[in-house]
């Protein structure tokens, strides 16, 4: 019993991981940004700023746009982290840009790139950000690259979800072997194996 117990408040241990999103609500609509940015423990590098709410474009929030064709995206104390998903729309009128998305893990491997090749906004339309979801490969990541390709996009709620910790997971393994020895020394008894079963285990 007691022994269930244990593995059960291992398995009821809060895993060390939690969902982080990059919304940029901490800056102001229209602001210009000197690069690299800090929000909610990530860091975003590149020539960023944002349209305010008398702008065409202005998507309704505080959506950034990077006047160079590649932003970077990592945690600020260097830790691995998962993209799952983030929020796109071009920056100009009647433009259709590719959106490349790679990630680079600690390792120094790099993930498959995706790309994404986003719907040109009509004249007169209202800039309505899109949500895009990435396949699982994008985890384990050191940082997240971004680029963008014939014109220029806005991103906004980036998604991330933190790798978890293997701690728990290994004091779960430990508690299981732990419990599947005490029952078979429960079943042996007290007999204590001679120097011939150790030979037939060697």
């Amino acid at each position: 019993m007691r022994s269930a117990l244990l593995v059960l408040s291992i398995i009821l241990l809060p895993v060390n991981a939690h969902a982080a999103v990059l919304d940029f609500e901490s800056f102001t609509p229209g602001e210009r940004l000197f690069p690299p940015i800090t929000e909610n423990g990530f860091w975003v590098g590149g020539h960023l700023e944002s349209f305010d709410s008398q702008h065409p474009a202005y998507t309704g929030s505080t959506a950034l746009l990077s006047k160079l064709p590649v932003v970077v995206i990592k945690r600020v104390d260097n830790e691995a982290f998962t993209v799952e998903s983030l929020d796109l729309v071009p920056y100009a009128f009647e433009q259709s840009p590719l959106v490349t998305l790679t990630g680079y893990r600690s390792d120094g491997s790099r993930v498959t790139s995706t790309a994404f090749r986003l719907a040109p906004v009509a004249s007169g339309s209202s800039f309505e950000l899109v949500r895009f979801r990435l396949d699982p490969s994008f985890a384990d990541l050191a940082y997240l690259g971004m680029q963008t390709e014939d014109g220029g996009s806005q991103f906004d709620n980036v998604v991330f979800r933190d790798v978890p910790e293997p701690a728990p997971l290994l004091l779960l393994a430990t508690a299981l072997g732990s419990v599947a020895a005490r029952r078979r020394r429960a079943m042996m008894g007290t007999c204590v194996p001679g120097p011939e079963t150790i030979e037939e285990l060697t």
